[in-house]
């Protein structure tokens, strides 16, 4: 009788093996895919997306500022501000629609498609993006932007 007590005993004081490959491959998992994990983080861009480069000028309304356009078209400010003979101390926080009313109350939409014309020209000039600076020796160089 207490032979078959210790083999009951014994039966269930067993672990499943079944339980332990689960429980192993388990463990295996997360491992492979926390390290996958840990990869795709160190060799994600820091700062963020890039913000997206528009190329359509018939978007430009009159609320947009001239740095705001510059940056949504990756144009130069100062090209910008340049082309229109703009002051850029005066005019970077004024909206397109208070510089066309002083500057041509009669055609508002004139300053629209001056800059419309810049960005376009802009972008022939460069199909491609905008042209990597030259560098300067033991300086790495800047991330390629994404089309």
């Amino acid at each position: 009788m207490q032979s078959s007590q210790t083999t009951e005993e014994e039966g269930r004081r067993r672990f499943p093996w079944w339980l332990a490959l689960i429980i192993v491959l388990g463990l295996g998992l997360t491992l492979v895919f926390g390290l996958r994990l840990f990869n795709s983080f160190h060799r994600m861009p820091r700062g963020g997306p890039r913000e997206p480069v528009m190329t359509d000028v018939s978007l430009i309304r009159d609320w947009m500022t001239i740095p705001y356009i510059a940056r949504a078209y990756a144009v130069p400010g100062p090209l910008l501000f340049d082309r229109l003979q703009l002051d850029p101390k005066e005019n970077d926080r004024r909206s397109l629609a208070e510089i066309a009313a002083e500057r041509n109350p009669d055609h508002p939409e004139q300053l629209i498609e001056d800059i419309s014309t810049i960005i376009l020209e802009w972008q022939a000039q460069f199909p491609e993006g905008l042209p990597t600076p030259t560098l300067l020796p033991g300086i790495p160089p800047p991330p390629k932007l994404r089309p």
